[in-house]
């Protein structure tokens, strides 16, 4: 069964769907998730993937650029910028999101990490620490 969190009428959406899953054994994950305005740096909405099949669904509202976060206790997070900000009612996009075991980490990529030019500060839409 799903959940569609959807913003004010005046928003446009795109639909996202997925599943998140144990990137070593492919098990299907229940996870927190939240998707984070990266201009703002507020969490827009909190929701969890399906307890039994690790699906979710979500309508990300257009013109605005959001940061996915999952979590699930003894996982690496996992933050995935989305950049999809223009309106397309034909079909969702798919995003799968791997969860790694703490167990068999190794090293961590962080990925999506961007800086001003010539400086070690963040740029401003990657200081987001909820």
């Amino acid at each position: 069964m799903y959940s569609i969190f959807l913003l004010k009428a005046s928003y446009y959406g795109d639909l996202h769907e997925g599943k998140v899953f144990d990137v070593t054994t492919n098990t299907l994950l229940k996870a927190v998730c939240e998707l984070i305005d990266l201009e703002t740096g507020k969490t827009v909405y909190s929701f969890s993937s399906d307890s039994l099949t690790g699906e979710f669904i979500i309508s990300i509202p257009v013109h605005r650029n959001y940061m996915l976060n999952a979590s699930r206790a003894g996982y690496c997070f996992l933050r995935k910028l989305s950049l999809r900000n223009t309106y397309n009612n034909d079909k969702p996009y798919y995003k799968d999101i791997p969860l790694q075991p703490l167990k068999s980490v190794n090293s961590i990529v962080l990925k999506n990490v961007f800086y001003e030019t010539d400086s070690f500060a963040l740029k401003k839409n990657q200081q987001v620490n909820e």
